[in-house]
């Protein structure tokens, strides 16, 4: 799966790493059907802040959606 790019208010507001992780222990290794998280570090963006991310299955020929996720901003 990949991330489609995000847009935050704010010139310096940037996500600096993203990646999926296994939800039952953490993992950045698993298999197809494993129950996953997305874990994004982010740069410039208020805590709290929300954000969208659209989720795209990552094809050789177009890229299908998938879904779009919603989380706010931790530290």
């Amino acid at each position: 799966l990949g991330l489609q790019s995000v847009v935050v208010a704010g010139d310096s507001a940037e996500i600096v790493k993203a990646y999926w992780q296994a939800k039952a222990d953490g993992s950045t290794d698993f298999i197809e059907g494993e129950e996953v998280k997305l874990t994004a570090k982010v740069s410039g963006i208020p805590e709290n802040t929300e954000i969208t991310f659209k989720v795209y299955e990552d094809d050789i020929v177009g890229d299908d959606y998938v879904t779009t996720l919603k989380a706010k901003v931790k530290k």
